[in-house]
């Protein structure tokens, strides 16, 4: 059995998904050493803990594996050896690790601030990753001719896409660098930025999920901001913040891009429990005239 070319002939994941998974899976079989059944499975996690990974790690790795044996069961090749294992116990997420409401807008306010050209994509490119919610690879897969009146077409994480209609304010950093970024509709939509002999900006190459990190990092050092502000940060701050506005967490998983509903509940704390009971709403509901 080929666990290996499960994942190669998969259409499903995207490519850095697969990188990621081939990873897991040749660990995995070099443990194995040919006995596939849901125990190994188990003993494998347990070891790989013992070893001293961290929990998510862990979880992500063994998910790899169910994933292949799934797969592996849906093509006929073989029983789905890793059903029965069960997964680690994956730590709860907690808003504690987003970027503060504050922290977002000093980030704003310093790329406002700055009238270069540095300025004006850095303004539109942190919008996307706290106004929009999209991942850094996201953002480096956007083209010039991703946006166009108002609507974003974004390559999601998985491979599919999604038209997002952006907010107003999103719409006017984008439009502002688009007028800045000149080029055909398929080149990337945000480039490296360097200084001319005569002091004008130059656009350079595409500007990779390395590089959308450095900015956000940067960006945080000059808003005074101690702790290490990174893309995916942004990102749980626009679901976190978009949950504590009310906006419905099934709107909030659309938006954000979850495949799921039970990924978008990991971000609405405790402290919403507290808040107004939801059979007062139901009531309030009822009680309005058809």
């Amino acid at each position: 059995m080929d666990l290996l070319a499960a994942i190669d002939t998969s259409t499903r994941l995207a490519q850095t998904t697969k990188r990621t998974y081939r990873a897991a899976v040749e660990r995995f079989v070099a443990f194995a050493r040919g006995d596939y059944t849901g125990s190994t499975v188990e003993h494998w996690r347990d070891s790989l803990a013992v070893n001293g990974l961290d929990a998510t790690t862990v979880y992500k790795m063994v998910s790899a594996v169910k994933f292949v044996s799934r797969r592996c069961s849906d093509l006929g090749l073989a029983p789905d050896f890793a059903r029965a294992a069960e997964l680690p116990k994956r730590p709860s997420w907690t808003p504690k690790r987003a970027a503060l409401a504050l922290e977002v807008v000093r980030l704003f306010a310093v790329c406002d601030a700055d009238r270069s050209a540095r300025g004006v994509r850095d303004a539109a490119l942190l919008r996307l990753l706290a106004l929009v919610g999209l991942r850094r690879i996201e953002v480096e897969r956007l083209t010039r001719g991703s946006y166009r009146a108002g609507k974003l077409r974004v390559l999601r994480k998985g491979g599919w896409e999604q038209v997002i209609v952006v907010d107003g304010e999103t719409k006017a950093a984008l439009e502002a660098w688009l007028a800045v970024r000149r080029g055909r509709p398929e080149d990337p939509m945000f480039t490296s930025i360097s200084r001319s002999v005569d002091d004008r900006p130059r656009l350079g190459l595409g500007l990779h999920a390395g590089g959308v990190a450095h900015i956000a990092a940067q960006r945080a050092r000059e808003a005074g901001i101690k702790r290490t502000i990174r893309p995916h940060a942004l990102r749980h701050s626009f679901v976190t913040l978009a949950l504590d506005a009310g906006v419905p967490a099934h709107r909030v998983m659309v938006a954000a891009g979850h495949r799921s509903l039970a990924t978008t509940s990991r971000y609405i704390g405790e402290a919403d429990a507290e808040a107004t009971p939801i059979g007062d709403a139901i009531i309030s509901h009822l009680g309005k005239p058809r």
